[in-house]
């Protein structure tokens, strides 16, 4: 960034910079299916955290699937190894 000569402006120039991504990372963590309104089946054995769009806790567990016939119908995440996913969770009309 430079800032130098226009110092009683509200002009800033940006020079040399970058916003690309290097590497694109592909996720190691699947949900299937999605939507769904029971079991959802998770890639991996590791423990998990799913949390609601507001960021409570709603389950975790360390199997590859979640009982999600609990939760009510909406949005979540799902949190392994700080990989996140969301899902939907939809019950039939």
């Amino acid at each position: 960034m430079v800032i130098g000569d226009y110092e009683n402006s509200n002009y800033i120039r940006f020079r040399d910079a970058s916003l690309d991504v290097d590497e694109l990372q592909r996720s190691s963590l699947s949900i299937s299916p999605n939507p769904d309104s029971t079991t959802i089946n998770i890639s991996g054995e590791e423990s998990w955290k799913i949390h609601d769009l507001t960021g409570r806790s709603a389950l975790e567990g360390n199997s590859n699937n979640a009982d999600v016939s609990s939760l009510k119908t909406g949005t979540y995440t799902l949190v392994r190894n700080g990989v996140t996913e969301k899902f939907i969770v939809q019950r039939p009309k």
